[in-house]
């Protein structure tokens, strides 16, 4: 399906990455987060198993316990954080009428730019609970863009009520069906997406696979 070990970045995306130095590596030590099971992330290490000097994107917080356990696999990872450019203004215009939105052409034109068919996987967690309405289709039609064809992506969506508060988290990756959850702050949560609803965003996708969690959050393994 899919097609060592060691963090890759090239020169023409460097600026898009945050460096797992001492300082990160310190932090995550001294803060310990709870653990959680994940039927989801287990299915997708279940997937890139067997396989060899993969390409995998992590689409959240930079991790130095991520990038060991895809490094050791013999895998080269690639990070890119997007929640900090989402809860800025960088992307604040005013549209004809004078009023905010987000500007979802930018936004695209300087995150997730990757040559084509480049991922052989990648971990998205809650990123689409994240994006304005306005870049939730662009992002997916980028993703299934840069994925070869048979990769795989996984996917975390809160089933809250429209409205309501979410935690937001960094991911850490403990073994092959277990996350420790460190919170990084908390979302509104304007548009839950339900099942049918992520069926239609990933429907140029070749099939998804979905987890229902007992602390509302859905997972979705999504293959390309």
């Amino acid at each position: 399906m899919l097609g060592g070990g060691a963090v890759t970045i090239p020169d023409s995306i460097k600026k898009l990455f945050k460096p797992v130095g001492g300082a990160q590596r310190t932090s995550e030590a001294s803060a310990p987060g709870a653990l959680r099971r994940s039927n989801g992330l287990r299915e997708f290490c279940r997937e890139l198993k067997g396989q060899e000097a993969l390409r995998v994107l992590d689409l959240g917080a930079a991790s130095q316990a991520n990038i060991s356990f895809f490094t050791e696999l013999g895998h080269k990872v690639y990070a890119e954080d997007i929640f900090p450019v989402l809860t800025t203004k960088s992307y604040r215009i005013r549209n004809d009428n004078g009023d905010w939105c987000f500007d979802a052409d930018r936004f695209l034109a300087e995150n997730v730019t990757y040559q084509m068919l480049l991922f052989d996987a990648v971990l998205c967690w809650d990123l689409f609970d994240l994006l304005d309405e306005t870049a939730v289709r662009p992002v997916a039609a980028r993703l299934h863009r840069v994925v070869k064809p048979g990769g795989i992506l996984l996917s975390f969506f809160h089933t809250a009520e429209p409205g309501a508060s979410v935690p937001i988290y960094r991911y850490r990756i403990q073994g092959e069906d277990t996350l420790e959850l460190l919170p990084r702050g908390e979302r509104v949560l304007r548009r839950p997406l339900n099942n049918r609803n992520i069926e239609v965003l990933f429907k140029e996708f070749h099939s998804l696979k979905f987890f229902l969690a007992r602390d509302n959050l859905r997972e979705v393994l999504i293959v390309r």
